[in-house]
């Protein structure tokens, strides 16, 4: 029936996983097929796609675990937690440790 091939996928679905940033337990949910896009600038070549797509990625998850907060108080998310950030999303995703920090040249 329609109800149990529903239940078969609910294992695969995304389910959120607890990480503490600044000393706050939050529940990061992981990428799904729908973020695909934005996974595939995460790893283009271009540097200006790639950052875009870093800060496109951040504040998609700012939105999620602060669905209060203005646009403003997400942009004035403060650095310093940035690399806990990074590093919650890539462990949350199963990604590199430096797959979403911008690569530093020189």
């Amino acid at each position: 029936t329609w109800e149990r091939e529903m239940s078969r996928i609910e294992r695969f679905l995304a389910k959120p996983i607890k990480k503490t940033i600044g000393g706050e337990e939050l529940d990061f949910f992981p990428l799904t097929v729908s973020d695909l896009p934005l996974i595939m600038k995460l790893q283009n070549n271009n540097e200006e796609i790639k950052a875009k797509a870093m800060g496109d990625l951040i504040q998609m998850y700012l939105i999620k675990l602060f669905p209060e907060a203005t646009q403003e108080q997400r942009n004035n998310f403060d650095i310093h937690f940035l690399d806990e950030f990074a590093k919650a999303i890539s462990e949350v995703n199963g990604l590199e440790p430096n797959a979403i920090k911008p690569t530093t040249t020189g």
